[in-house]
């Protein structure tokens, strides 16, 4: 399903891409294929009465967490609009990452930077909190291993300066915004050690929006370059930063469904940082 979605979107954008070379619009395009490695950071926290999702951020805490490939897209329009889309995807070919943007340069080198972002986030095991915590049940009846994948995303806006020396071609986004985890629903059924009473726990996370600082660093190197046409390798890395929490309202269901016990829980604000380093090809064309 998600495969077929990338495929949609991939022929909205290239169409709307033809039309737009077809009015005269689109001067320049440059397309690219890339690796790269992802390294993620989060504050963990002591177990207090309630779980708190962040704590059980995949992060490997050595060397880097993730590694991924993608492909990417810059176009030059008239009016001195240029537009940015990136896609990325893990070793599950799901193309989960994406980052859209938009430039207006007001200057030769200088402009404004709008656009939209999301990526994924492992997490792992968080029912190890019931099955540690809650002392005189089975912590959780579930026997698979726990794991979701969170979706971060955004809106974000900022500065963007760019340069041109010949065959180096430098580009520097400063961007700031706001996020949120997209919200999810998770369920822990329990049962009472040595009897039968059972428990029933519900999650459901709300948006949780929390401010992030995301500059992001391109490098465009021509290796062969012909009249109207040029074949070249690109560095690109970013790094995201943020204080994020996951909110989450808790209904617990003992013995039955009647009369739940509902709770809103804030869990406190983690430090959380995204650092991508990736290296490609590409080719730019008018």
């Amino acid at each position: 399903m998600r495969r077929t979605k990338f495929i949609f979107l991939f022929l909205i954008v290239f169409s709307n891409l033809a039309l737009l070379a077809q009015d005269k619009l689109l001067i320049t395009y440059k397309l690219s294929m890339f690796g790269g490695l992802r390294d993620t950071k989060v504050d963990s926290f002591p177990n207090t009465q309630n779980l708190d999702f962040l704590n059980y951020l995949y992060d490997f805490h050595s060397g880097y967490d993730y590694e991924y490939f993608g492909f990417s897209g810059h176009f030059w329009l008239k009016n001195s609009f240029e537009a940015d889309i990136k896609i990325a995807m893990y070793d599950d070919f799901a193309p989960d990452n994406l980052n859209l943007t938009v430039q207006y340069f007001f200057h030769q080198n200088m402009g404004v930077n709008f656009g939209f972002y999301s990526h994924t986030q492992l997490m792992n095991g968080f029912n190890s909190f019931h099955i540690t915590s809650d002392t005189g049940w089975y912590g959780d009846l579930e026997t698979n291993f726990r794991q979701r994948k969170l979706r971060d995303r955004g809106f974000q806006g900022g500065i963007v300066i760019k340069e041109d020396f010949g065959f180096i071609n430098p580009s520097l986004k400063i961007n700031a915004g706001i996020s949120s985890f997209k919200p999810f629903s998770e369920t822990v059924l329990q049962k009472e050690i040595d009897g039968n009473f059972l428990r029933r726990i519900d999650y459901q996370t709300n948006n949780t929006w929390s401010f992030f600082f995301f500059p992001e660093l391109l490098l465009d190197f021509d290796c062969m370059k012909f009249e109207k046409t040029s074949l070249g390798i690109q560095l690109q890395a970013n790094y995201f930063f943020s204080n994020k929490s996951i909110d989450y309202t808790k209904t617990v269901f003992e013995w039955t469904a009647e009369n739940p016990l509902t709770e809103s829980v804030n869990p406190p604000k983690h430090k959380y940082g995204k650092f991508d380093f990736d290296l490609g090809i590409y080719l730019k064309w008018q």
